[in-house]
């Protein structure tokens, strides 16, 4: 017959069964126990056990205090056992018939309660799993069971199969470490606690009625793909390192945490209608992944699908939002929709190498090295954008036409060796240092409102033909060196413009002793000629400088 035995915490010993006395023996290495003596056997019937022999000795409760061991294979015969008390602080563990418990083991170590199950019916109809350590058992399915508790199933590597058809909540690390189990079936459970499935590596999970996924539910499992109509939030590292995971469907997912997928690195396709709110890491290298639509998306977070390497779409339509790396090193990302983007962060899309053409009609901020490194770009469309930090188009090898009409300042290397060929800047007062360095192809800019021009703001754009100034009030160091193209510079203000130092034209048309080839010219107002000539700095070039005739 099969026996369910649950140890209360704290309970006294019992001194009476049906009225029979029992008989208290110490036991080696500390603990008790108490005998029903043979010749009631048969009238008490013992535990319960109407199986055993009135010959038999049963044993009806044992008590071990830490140190203590009870091994059920070796003691005493399992069949008789009515009640196993273990004297530790806290929780509650399971053991098996033939299992063993050692209070001083790790593994065991703060345990009051301990559940006994005796026969082949491992669970019975026991609503709770506090704990089961039976290493030969394979499979495991009960009907009664309504919770699994925490580290019920902890690192039992030989447990395979699990069917809890009632399980509404499972709890902490209750299977971390089964590593050998490969499905497990729950499909009221709407509660699944933090690392319950970390490292399963075979699980294949069956959780259709699970609206809530808790922190490393599922790290480095091991299952193919996913389906979970009712999450609506999974939790920070919920499926990182899945590395066989290759599809993921939330119908219903609102809120994900950090490192949800972490390095899914064979994940192909996300699809979350209804996600409103991401996080850093979220996919975060996951290589394999091809397409992502989040349509809902509000923000896309730090890193969020950084080093996605085949990411080639994605459809992010309310995102106001992309935060510094969201995507940096997607490097095949060729589409884009983020109509609703305001921002976009440091570092976000650097070098998406295939990333092509932009369209952010609402974005008004772009941050340092946003788009660094994107070879490919060419086509930029961003009306509102007020402020662009330094480097922000760097290396945009193909980007040949680009117009920021709000624009006031025009940071430190924003397009530092990219292959820009012409820019509008019609509200840009401030051109600082290297803002434009490298840009060789660069061959028409139109900047009327600049006063100021820093240090190698235009240092080696070799394309460039003429300039026009309107308000101009200083000129940095070497601001304009190797510009061997320049023939036509117009200074066209009413007031001499400071020149920092006489190399701001240093191999140039304009320059003398350093230049070889055609001589150039600085076109001033007529009224303004004789104060350049003799200005300080300006009379260098004195016999460059020229009256402008409209």
């Amino acid at each position: 017959m099969s026996k369910n035995i649950v140890i209360q915490n704290g309970s006294d010993p019992v001194t009476y069964l049906n009225g029979v006395t029992r008989i208290r023996t110490e036991l080696q290495g500390g603990g008790y126990c108490d005998w029903l003596p043979e010749d009631e056997v048969s009238s008490s019937g013992g535990s319960g056990d109407s199986g055993s022999s009135s010959s038999e000795v049963n044993l009806i409760e044992k008590t071990i205090v830490r140190n203590g061991q009870y091994d059920a294979a070796l003691d005493d015969s399992a069949s008789g056992y009515f009640k196993v008390n273990v004297s530790l602080p806290l929780g509650a563990k399971t053991i098996s018939e033939n299992g063993t418990f050692r209070a001083s083991d790790d593994a065991f170590a703060g345990y009051s309660a301990v559940t006994v199950n005796v026969g082949t019916d491992y669970l019975g109809d026991t609503t709770e799993v506090a704990a089961f350590i039976e290493r030969n058992v394979t499979s495991v399915s009960n009907s009664y069971v309504s919770k699994i508790a925490d580290y019920a199933f902890y690192s039992n590597s030989m447990i395979r199969s699990v069917d809890f058809p009632n399980v509404t909540e499972i709890g902490y690390n209750a299977f971390l470490g089964c590593t050998r189990l490969n499905s497990a079936s729950f499909p009221i459970v709407n509660r699944i606690r933090a690392s319950a499935f970390y490292n399963c590596y075979y699980v294949v999970p069956d959780f259709s009625n699970l609206n809530s996924i808790e922190l490393d539910t599922f790290y480095g499992d091991l299952f193919s793909s996913i389906n979970l109509p009712n999450v609506m939030t999974i939790g920070r590292s919920a499926f990182a390192l899945c590395t066989n995971l290759i599809s993921a469907e939330f119908p219903a997912l609102t809120s994900i945490s950090a490192y949800a997928f972490y390095s899914c690195r064979n994940l192909k396709s996300i699809s979350a209608p209804e996600l409103l709110y991401g996080s850093n890491y979220a996919f975060c290298n996951c290589t394999s992944l091809e397409t992502v639509y989040v349509p809902k998306l509000k923000s896309v977070y730090h890193h969020m699908f950084e080093n996605c390497t085949k990411l080639t779409r994605i459809y992010c339509q309310s995102a106001s939002i992309i935060f510094d790396g969201a995507f940096s090193g997607c490097s095949s990302l060729t589409y884009l929709s983020i109509p609703s983007v305001t921002s976009v962060g440091g570092n976000a899309f650097r070098n998406c190498n295939y990333l092509e053409s932009l369209d952010m009609p609402l974005t008004n901020t772009i941050a340092t090295d946003a788009f660094n490194g994107c070879s490919l770009l060419s086509t930029i469309s961003a009306p509102m954008v007020s402020n662009i930090g330094a480097n922000a188009f760097s290396g945009c090898l193909t980007l040949n036409e680009i117009s920021f009409p709000n624009i006031v300042s025009v940071n430190s290397n924003i397009f530092n060796l990219s292959t820009i060929k012409r820019i509008d800047l019609e509200s840009a007062t401030t051109i600082n240092s290297y803002a434009f360095s490298g840009c060789s192809s660069l061959s028409i800019l139109n900047i009327p409102k600049a006063t100021t021009v820093g240090s190698n703001a235009f240092r080696g754009c070799t394309s460039l033909t003429h300039m026009s100034f309107l308000s101009i009030t200083s000129i940095g160091s070497y601001a304009f060196s190797g510009c061997t193209s320049l023939s036509s510079l117009y200074l066209l203000t009413s007031t001499i413009p400071s020149l920092y130092n006489i190399n701001a034209f240093m191999n140039t048309p304009f320059s003398n002793s350093n230049y070889i080839g055609n001589y150039g010219s600085i076109y001033v107002l007529s009224s303004m000629v004789d104060s350049f000539v003799s200005a300080n700095r300006w009379s260098a070039y004195s016999n460059r400088i020229t009256a402008y005739v409209e």
